[in-house]
């Protein structure tokens, strides 16, 4: 971690974990699985005119959490109104706030809906592609049509093919390249979901859908969606999944988007042509769009160029070059950090094509947590190699299945359910299996 005042590495400073310090791992929270609103209850108060965790004379926290859905961003005087509701548990109330800063770290939009769309279809046959993902969607009949070319896509795929699709016709839009061109970002993560590739029961195709209507059969058991494409395919499906990604981003700011400006690296923390955008800004830098959403800023807009924002992503490995990534992460750090006036927070100096700064802080960061805050000490062992073995461990699971770098909550938390276990026959022994990795 360099201090924010360095604008580059000063001499000798070599981009790597071993030089460039390691992450204050005393101050971790008590424990490593936290909602945002336990996190932002744990945010150190600061001393202010009224006491801790104080605003001026106003006597309000310094940290406060809404569980609530932001509907407009709107100029006010001093700054920008806040408006939002919150949910059915709080009788969907209307409030707002005045800030003086707005960062929007939001992610994209909703998902986007199919322009492939009839009124006639009852319900259960349209879905997006995050929502067919979801575990309370069941199948629907036996022919599935899956719209997209992602890894959104190929999930959607895989999951009917789980379920008992008998066949899914998968298509995605034209474009420059092969077949396989145009599908290449569904497969991102190595060999995992390759195999679908293969399978005699998927169809895929590029193409355009010229026509979409509901054909009546005579019962709800026989009726179907007919598909007819401008390259002469025709196929009639049950249900239908369109992963065509998300919508604009920040739509609650209304038409300050229209007047955003990229923030480039300068500094050169993503790609060394030091023209990758990290975030956008606008209102002099008082607002502020960090994080995925990048992705989905209007090309038309100036400066919008969503493929500068993920030139990191050509130093790593195909497993981890998923949008949300490891760039993503740095540009948003950097922007926060670099950006931000009067900021007291540190910029993460990291070299994407070193692969033991990949390790050192995204692969082992939540197993050094976990090593120390909820393991009991291992005899003869550091935390550090614990944490050692934890990452290899996990990772070794799942190598090529997903992005080697990062361990999910779920894994470990399934993980603590073993090692804690009342009974003897489902309990894992940290002791031994840390003495056997060593040995």
């Amino acid at each position: 971690m360099l201090p924010l005042e360095h604008p580059v590495r000063p001499p000798g400073f070599a981009p790597h974990s071993v030089h460039t310090g390691e992450p204050a791992r005393d101050r971790a929270p008590e424990d490593p699985f936290l909602g945002s609103d336990v996190y932002a209850s744990q945010i150190e108060l600061t001393q202010g005119p009224r006491g801790k965790g104080t605003f001026r004379s106003s006597g309000a926290r310094a940290s406060k959490y809404r569980h609530a859905l932001v509907t407009s961003v709107t100029e006010a005087s001093e700054g920008f109104k806040v408006s939002y509701v919150y949910g059915e548990e709080n009788a969907n109330r209307h409030k707002y706030l005045y800030a003086r800063r707005v960062i929007v770290a939001t992610g994209p939009g909703p998902a986007a809906q199919t322009t492939n769309y009839t009124d006639a279809a009852p319900p259960g046959v349209y879905y997006t592609g995050d929502n067919y993902l979801n575990d309370n969607v069941a199948l629907r009949g036996s022919m599935v049509a899956v719209e997209g070319g992602s890894a959104t896509a190929a999930w959607c795929v895989e999951k009917a093919l789980l379920n008992g699709a008998a066949h899914v016709f998968w298509f995605t839009r034209p474009g420059p390249g092969s077949l396989e061109d145009r599908f290449a970002a569904a497969f991102p993560a190595g060999d995992r979901n390759v195999w679908l590739k293969a399978q005699h029961n998927v169809t895929r195709i590029v193409g355009t859908v010229a026509r979409a209507e509901w054909v009546v059969r005579g019962s709800a058991a026989t009726n179907r969606l007919r598909l007819l494409f401008q390259e002469g395919h025709e196929f009639f499906v049950d249900q239908y999944a369109a992963a065509v990604g998300a919508t604009e981003t920040g739509g609650f700011l209304g038409a300050m988007r229209d007047h955003l400006t990229p923030i480039m690296d300068v500094a050169g923390h993503l790609h060394p042509s030091r023209s990758a955008i990290l975030g956008y800004a606008g209102k002099g830098g008082r607002l502020l769009i960090v994080g995925a959403g990048v992705f989905k800023v209007s090309p038309q807009r100036p400066g919008a160029n969503p493929g500068a924002y993920a030139k990191g992503n050509e130093y790593l490995p195909t497993a981890a070059r998923p949008p949300e990534g490891i760039p993503t992460i740095i540009a948003s750090i950097a922007t926060l950090a670099r950006y931000l006036q009067g900021s007291e927070a540190r910029w993460l100096d990291i070299n994407l094509g070193n692969f033991s700064d990949l390790d050192a802080h995204f692969a082992m960061a939540i197993a050094r947590s976990f090593a120390r805050l909820m393991l009991p000490p291992v005899e003869r062992y550091t935390p550090e190699e614990v944490a050692r073995f934890l990452t290899d461990q996990v990772i070794g699971t799942r190598i090529m299945r997903s992005s080697p770098y990062g361990i999910k909550v779920e894994e470990l938390m399934a993980l603590h359910r073993q090692l804690v276990s009342e009974r003897l026959d489902d309990r894992m022994h940290l002791q031994s299996l840390v003495d056997a990795y060593y040995r």
